[in-house]
């Protein structure tokens, strides 16, 4: 399959190496919004172990080069119609391996916002997710 490019700050799927993330590896175990962000923010590889949907009250950021790889598991990373789902900080990678990413709400990048990284999305899906655009001025 070929990759789809759109120029940031929205979405692009590239393709790109990831043999740089020798950082340290996270594995999730608990399928669970703290886990999960202690290892977003600690970056690197992260193995999620565990099977179920993860609320978000609050966006993910993501500011280091990180792999999330849920690979043999059904995990929904879930914005509950509230929150953006994922934030990509400028010239971090990210890649997104097995996730389904729902429900993000945002003005822009309702459940991905790529804010120009670098992000490859692998048997990955992305529904109802919602950018409302701004509200205008009165």
């Amino acid at each position: 399959m070929k990759p789809f490019w759109v120029w940031p700050p929205f979405v692009g799927l590239f393709l790109l190496p990831f043999s740089h993330l020798h950082v340290s590896a996270a594995t999730v175990t608990t399928c669970d919004e703290a886990s999960l962000r202690a290892a977003v923010t600690a970056g690197g590889t992260i193995q999620i172990a565990c099977d179920g949907t993860i609320t978000l009250s609050g966006t993910l950021v993501v500011t280091r080069d990180s792999a999330i790889d849920a690979s043999g598991r059904a995990v929904v990373l879930n914005g509950a119609g509230s929150v953006r789902v994922l934030q990509v900080q400028p010239g971090v990678r990210l890649r997104i391996i097995n996730l389904t990413i729902r429900n993000g709400r945002s003005t822009q990048g309702g459940g991905l916002y790529n804010d120009q990284g670098f992000v490859t999305l692998e048997n990955c899906a992305l529904s109802a997710n919602q950018a409302i655009g701004l509200p205008q001025a009165m």
